[in-house]
């Protein structure tokens, strides 16, 4: 006798505001920046406030956001001094824009008149730090109301605008940020679009012939169905809202295939099949019982499935237009929002986890048909073989090494990684393996972000990757070595160098030769750079080379600036230069700036010294500007016009 089972129309808890599934997550370390006495956060309280004062949240009409915020929250997770966050918030304002009065004001009445128009970013401002005055400076109540009420509640399109809304609404929690939390609202009001439906009205809900509880297995499902092929020419942010134009029926039947997991935190693995279970033999002629399923994974285990998909999703890189096989910059907003979601549903009521959920899966779908369906997977992006690939001396000290002094560590995305990477390592225990090699992979391959197509895409990149100038040339440091006191040992970001052509050379024996020509070994190529006598002054490090750290499972002790209970120690902070190579630094000085760039991990130049310190009084009048402007509403909204 056949069993046949009906299709079910999935159920509408968690999706209008009612009680449903939740994921149970522990809250993630909150950082009081507004009340700490302490000198770093301090700092990055007056940042925030002169970034919100003085630079508008979107610009380059339109095309770009102020990133300014979520580097510098991402940089004091990984340890940032406030110096290091100054030298931040000074790169990053050369690029932004001021603010500029919109077009007219926005009141309660007509507020969501305006919605998705970016030209009133500065009312929208204007108007919820009014409100802020009106819910007496309580702005979780103020995002309460604006975020859960309603019949179109503004939580409901929180991935509008590539997710950067969501992000920045994180942030505005993880720090105590009612700053960031007015930004988190104005970005999400310019940037509201049509994806809001889908989740706000019933009819887009439909029962699914298929259903499944696996989230891998709905992308392997869309990335065989024939009805997304030929939809684009090339990949680009504008094919997400033409996927809903050209494919809708298709990809609402694969979003409404997810059966949403049970309220249980471990009823299930986050990748395991629903598997069945036959009842013992029976010795009896009577027909067996129908085999019962095993119970659907729990919405927590997921969400870690979420998580996994999205890196995944990002290193298993391909070609999409992409000439040099860059990491996709938009495939690297699905990481970045999943770590959103892990800091923030562990503050909000329960009966939105199911709703954000649902609202991530249906974005992360438009990314990954827009994006040309990249492969699930590689050989080389198994979680089998990232682990393998993870050389003992290398942790998370590392990686904050690049998110601090690297060649990239002004990429707003490239950061935003390394910190998701960081934040999942600590959460998903069992995987806190996978997630450093994840890192490690990305933080040495990572060499600008592609992803934008053919057309127009060389001028895309330009806009969305940041790199400092560095005299040695860095990037794609996947093989290299450090030549630091002849030990060959590897460093995340770091540059294998020989010295050659002025008569330099470093290894165990010690340091020879003056000015000299600097070449590095990356992944089979050659590149070259430039080591200059008498400008060692300019190299940021000291005579203390970057120890490989060793990896150890240890209780109570996880990455720097972010402690948890169970991860992956550095043992070794670091190690002095060996007698040998010391002894020749000091008979020969004029070695200095090769011994330096040989043995930090990622040289730095701090170009422009002298401006800088001239300009510190021109930073601390801005930094007290912004400071008395968030004492009220009216008095920032003058100081910023």
């Amino acid at each position: 006798m056949f069993n046949i089972s009906l299709p079910r129309l999935p159920s509408l808890k968690g999706l209008v505001g009612s009680a449903g599934p939740a994921v149970k997550l522990p809250t993630v370390e909150i950082h009081d920046v507004e009340t700490a006495a302490e000198k770093r956060p301090r700092t990055l309280k007056h940042l925030l406030r002169a970034n919100h004062a003085n630079h508008s949240v979107i610009y380059r009409e339109g095309r770009a956001r102020n990133g300014t915020a979520e580097l510098l929250g991402a940089a004091y997770m990984f340890g940032a001094s406030a110096e290091q966050m100054n030298e931040i918030y000074d790169k990053e304002s050369e690029q932004l824009e001021p603010w500029r009065d919109s077009p007219g004001e926005i009141s309660r009445h007509d507020w969501r008149d305006f919605l998705g128009k970016r030209e009133y970013q500065r009312a929208f401002v204007d108007f919820f730090e009014d409100q802020l005055v009106q819910y007496s400076y309580d702005w979780k109540k103020m995002l309460d109301d604006f975020l859960f009420s309603g019949d179109e509640p503004l939580i409901n399109n929180f991935v509008a605008g590539i997710g950067h809304p969501l992000v920045h609404l994180s942030y505005a929690y993880e720090l105590k940020s009612r700053t960031l939390a007015i930004e988190a609202l104005a970005l999400n009001c310019c940037y509201h679009n049509f994806l809001h439906k889908y989740l706000d009205e019933p009819k887009y809900t439909r029962p699914s012939a298929n259903p499944t509880s696996s989230l891998t297995e709905i992308f392997e499902r869309v990335a065989a169905d024939k009805r997304f092929d030929n939809l684009f020419d090339g990949p680009g942010g504008a094919n997400i809202e033409s996927v809903f134009d050209h494919a809708e029926e298709a990809i609402l039947e694969h979003w409404n295939s997810w059966q949403m997991g049970s309220s249980g935190r471990n009823s299930g693995g986050p990748t395991s099949p629903t598997a069945t279970s036959s009842p013992p033999p029976s010795s009896t002629t009577t027909p067996q019982a129908t085999p019962t399923p095993s119970p659907r994974p729990s919405l927590t285990a997921q969400f870690a499935e979420a998580q996994k998909l999205a890196t995944i999703l990002l290193l298993a890189k391909s070609s999409s237009g992409d000439r040099k096989r860059r990491y996709d910059f938009y495939l690297s907003s699905l990481l970045n929002t999943t770590h959103a979601l892990r800091v923030l549903l562990p503050l909000i009521p329960a009966r939105w986890h199911g709703p954000l959920l649902r609202q991530w899966l249906l974005f992360a779908l438009s990314i990954f048909i827009a994006q040309l369906r990249p492969p699930l997977r590689t050989p080389s992006t198994t979680e089998e073989e990232l682990v393998a690939e993870l050389e003992d001396g290398r942790g998370w000290h590392d990686v904050g090494n690049c998110v601090l002094k690297g060649r990239y560590s002004g990429d707003v995305a490239y950061v935003s990684v390394l910190r998701s990477f960081q934040a999942a390592g600590q959460t998903w225990r069992e995987d806190r393996r996978f997630y450093l090699a994840s890192a490690v992979r990305f933080a040495t391959e990572f060499d600008g972000w592609g992803g934008f197509g053919r057309v127009g895409g060389d001028e895309e990149a330009k806009i969305h990757t940041r790199s400092r100038a560095a005299s040695v040339v860095v990037g794609d440091a996947s093989g290299m070595a450090s030549t630091a006191d002849g030990g060959g040992s590897p460093y995340v970001g770091g540059i294998g160098i020989s010295i050659g052509g002025g008569g330099g050379a470093v290894s165990g024996g010690g340091v020879t030769g003056g000015g000299a020509n600097v070449s590095s070994s990356a992944g089979g190529r050659t590149r070259k750079g430039s080591v200059t006598q008498g400008r060692t002054e300019e190299w940021v490090g000291s005579l203390t080379a970057t120890a490989p750290p060793v990896l150890e499972e240890e209780e109570g002790l996880g990455f720097p600036g972010f402690p948890f209970s169970g991860g992956l120690r550095s043992a070794s902070g670091g190690t002095a230069m060996s007698a040998s190579a010391a002894s020749a630094v000091s008979a020969n000085p004029s070695g200095l700036g090769a011994s330096v760039a040989s043995i930090h991990p990622e040289p730095v130049r701090r170009a422009n010294r002298t401006r800088k310190s001239s300009s510190a009084a021109e930073r601390e009048r801005r930094r007290k500007s912004g400071s008395a402007s968030s004492g009220s509403a009216s008095s920032e909204s003058v100081s910023r016009r």
